[in-house]
């Protein structure tokens, strides 16, 4: 029964993380689809699959009233299992290619405001050698 109980915890506790990486994924998409997004989102849902998928065959393996190895249902088993850390990792790479994206982008933004300020110097200094 205690195992159960963990069991459910750790169901529920990764339930909260996918809602967490639905809400951010989701955020993001105000900024563009671009390839980090649809990477991103590629890999929420093969998380959200891969979670409930394999909570829902293990509950159903366990409760099944048939005898034997389970056949079919083991390898779909393990392709479950290995879709979460595969999906992670997928995550991974599409948030490291968008904050490198917004790396560039603030510096983009550095680089304009700099220019704006110069520019505008060369006006002031333009309009004080004009009224002398």
């Amino acid at each position: 029964m205690a195992s159960t109980a963990v069991s459910l915890l750790g169901l529920v506790l990764m339930i909260a993380m996918i809602a967490g990486l639905w809400v951010g994924v989701l955020g993001l998409r105000q900024a563009g689809r671009n390839g980090a997004w649809w990477t991103m989102m590629l890999a929420v849902c093969g998380i959200t699959l891969g979670t409930l998928g394999f909570a829902g065959l293990t509950f159903a393996l366990s409760t099944s009233l048939a005898g034997g190895s389970g056949g079919a249902g083991m390898a779909i088993f393990g392709i479950f299992s290995m879709l979460v850390p595969f999906s992670v990792l997928l995550f991974i790479i599409g948030f490291a290619i968008h904050g490198l994206k917004t790396a560039r982008v603030n510096q983009r933004i550095r680089e304009l405001e700099q220019l704006t300020e110069a520019m505008s110097e060369e006006i002031n200094r333009l309009r004080e050698g004009r009224m002398s």
